[in-house]
């Protein structure tokens, strides 16, 4: 055991969480907004599957009444919805999900830049929302405002906030999702505190909705080495001041604004292509939505939807992947990170190797590490904070688990 080890106790608390296979579906290539850091862009093609959904349900029915793998393994079927802007779609969200509106274990989840509430409205005054999670992609006021513009290249944060507010009074389970470019490292706090005010905002709306402040670091925008350790240090900095928050918000409300926060030893590589799929506008299968934009597309797709053997040919593809990503690299065995979050794909894109798994999981090919080693420093020193018995005891830290609905 390395010294930086400790007990903590949240993971006890916590519920066995169902286990879900992941399909995701772009519903249309095409966005609304004009994000100046987006790996997507119009470029992409303007197919979409709408004369494709009979095929879909098929293929869908066919993974749910499978004996020897699915129903094996899984307790139910996450349908992701993907984009470009998912929304722009709306018929074709709405035919899917009332498809499988009274199947008990498919759920819904749609990613969704919230900024067309007119098509959002519609989708939700015609389909179930208790089985329907929508995940806003919003980077805090700092970032949104430079990157995350309208097609009149104005901000889109207010529009965006007041969508996501919508969305809240008319009971929609919301959650947030941030980018964080490498370039606006200097932002990182005031980012945190413009979700602490939404989520303040949130709260006006009902005590339940919780948010979190879940950046990804850009990893496609390339940067050289020099500035990334640049940014390093403004994102130390940075996030010491958002930890000494996250300490005050944990003791008032029993968990971290910041998703980062809390997060154990870290052991594992993204599961792309284990536990998820995904399906283009073209009807072509991939492990993950991030492989759909790829320069290695070609050959990272294994099956289309047209496919008799669709099933057998993701079962035979998911258990490709399940020993490789058990092995963890002998220099991450020791690693100070707590959280790590690095895509695959762009892992295959740029790593030297050859053996196909090898360069899936060659995650410091990235140059990311830092990053979160730095992190991990910051959130140990938190955790041994916060779980100490001069700020809260086991047993505090339990009641108020408890309290929470844990």
């Amino acid at each position: 055991m390395v010294a930086y080890n400790f007990e903590n106790p949240a993971k006890a608390s916590k519920r066995v969480a169902k286990k879900y296979f992941t399909l995701e579906i772009t519903t249309s290539a095409l966005c609304d907004l004009n994000c100046t850091y987006c790996f997507e862009g119009e470029k992409v093609d303007k197919a979409r599957l709408d004369n494709e959904l009979p095929v879909i349900f098929k293929r869908i029915d066919s993974i749910l009444a499978d004996k020897n793998w699915f129903q094996s393994k899984y307790d139910g079927l996450n349908i992701s919805l993907w984009g470009g802007e998912p929304t722009l779609n709306p018929n074709f969200i709405i035919e899917l999900m009332n498809k499988y509106r009274d199947h008990e274990n498919v759920d819904f989840h749609l990613y969704t830049n919230a900024f067309n509430i007119h098509n959002m409205r519609k989708i939700i005054e015609n389909v179930d929302t208790s089985k329907l999670h929508v995940q806003v992609s919003y980077d805090g006021r700092a970032v949104n405002d430079s990157y995350r513009l309208m097609k009149n290249k104005k901000p889109s944060s207010n529009h965006v906030i007041n969508n996501l507010y919508e969305l809240a009074g008319l009971g929609i389970n919301v959650s947030m999702k941030a980018t964080l470019p490498i370039d606006s490292m200097e932002s990182l706090y005031s980012c945190w505190e413009d979700y602490y005010d939404i989520q303040k905002l949130l709260w006006k709306v009902s005590k339940d909705i919780n948010i979190s402040y879940s950046p990804t670091i850009d990893y496609i925008t390339k940067f050289s080495l020099d500035e990334k350790k640049d940014a390093i240090k403004i994102f130390r900095a940075e996030f010491l001041k958002i930890a000494k928050r996250e300490i005050e918000f944990y003791n008032e409300n029993g968990r971290y604004l910041c998703s980062w926060f809390g997060g154990e030893d870290n052991r594992k590589h993204c599961s792309a292509g284990y536990n998820m799929a995904a399906i283009d506008q073209r009807g072509n299968l991939y492990a993950c939505h991030g492989a759909i934009y790829s320069k290695h597309k070609e050959e990272l797709a294994y099956s289309d939807i047209n496919d008799d053997a669709f099933v057998e040919k993701i079962s035979a593809y998911t258990k490709k992947f399940e020993e490789p990503l058990k092995k963890i690299h002998k220099d991450c065995q020791d690693c100070v990170a707590t959280t790590c979050m690095i895509c695959p794909v762009a892992s295959h894109e740029k790593s030297e190797k050859t053996d196909f798994f090898e360069k899936w999981t060659d995650n410091w090919v990235n140059e990311l590490c830092g990053f979160f080693k730095t992190f991990g420093e910051i959130d140990r020193a938190v955790q041994k904070h916060i779980f100490s018995e001069n700020v809260m005891t086991r047993e505090e830290y339990m009641d108020k688990e408890a309290t929470n609905g844990m």
